[in-house]
């Protein structure tokens, strides 16, 4: 078992080394994540739960979106939980060549995911599949800008039961994965790419059996679309990165 443990720690420390590469590189962004999360539970598995999110950019000087999301799930079995989400967002739209000034953007977000859980030992691993199609208002689709559009979120987590202590240390992994980039069609021929990869370090502390506080440190990077000659978007390039401290309060009843 001893051996075990230690190649789980091997295979994570390995695992979440990108991390720490490159943390100031070109285009590198400081950002603040907040998330207060209220959840009522119900019998037979069933809960619902209120997520209000707030997140800064540009080194913590500008209001980057706002998140509300209402979440119903449901576990049938002590390793599986489903459910399905709506998160409106408040988008605080950065000034480009089109828009001298920045604007607010609204979007709807509809959510769909399965997770799953193991442990082994003390430690605890969570894999989490995520659908979400997101709708932005307002703004027409095109050979260069799909809308909605569709993106599969794989997450691996793994956190550490400490014996006798309210912390609980974790690190993750999520990938983004776009469906139907570039061309807004749902087509197997078209292309299609990661966007986005999270890798997040923390500790949650339970102040109570029903209240914690979380905080960590995640490290952003996404891509953009690249275009060829005709000016259609044809791939991705590595586009930015995002150092972000994330914060948390989380209540259960």
């Amino acid at each position: 078992m001893r051996t075990h443990t230690r190649l789980l720690t091997l295979l994570t420390f390995i695992l979440f080394l990108p991390i720490f590469f490159p943390l100031f590189a070109q285009d590198t962004d400081n950002a603040l994540w907040t998330t207060i999360d209220i959840k009522k539970k119900f019998s037979h598995g069933l809960a619902l739960s209120f997520e209000e999110e707030y997140k800064m950019r540009e080194n913590f000087s500008n209001t980057d979106k706002f998140e509300t999301t209402i979440d119903l799930s449901w576990k049938p079995l002590s390793f599986l939980k489903g459910g399905i989400a709506y998160c409106r967002i408040d988008y605080n739209h950065p000034a480009n060549n089109n828009t001298p000034t920045e604007y607010w953007e609204l979007r709807h977000r509809y959510i769909a995911y399965l997770a799953g859980s193991f442990d082994i030992g003390r430690f605890g691993l969570s894999l989490k599949e995520k659908f979400q199609q997101t709708n932005r208002v307002g703004v027409d689709a095109g050979v260069n800008k799909s809308n909605p559009t569709n993106v599969i979120r794989s997450k691996f987590e793994v956190d550490y039961n400490i014996r006798k202590s309210s912390f609980t240390p974790y690190a993750s992994v999520e990938v983004f994965y776009t469906l139907n980039e570039p061309d807004g069609v749902q087509d197997p021929a078209a292309t299609k790419m990661v966007t986005e990869l999270r890798n997040a370090i923390g500790v949650e502390y339970s102040i109570k059996k029903n209240l914690s506080v979380d905080a960590g440190y995640l490290y952003c990077i996404a891509k953009d679309w690249d275009k060829n000659a005709l000016g259609y978007k044809m791939g991705g390039y590595l586009s930015g990165y995002t150092n972000a401290l994330t914060l948390g309060l989380s209540y259960a009843f």
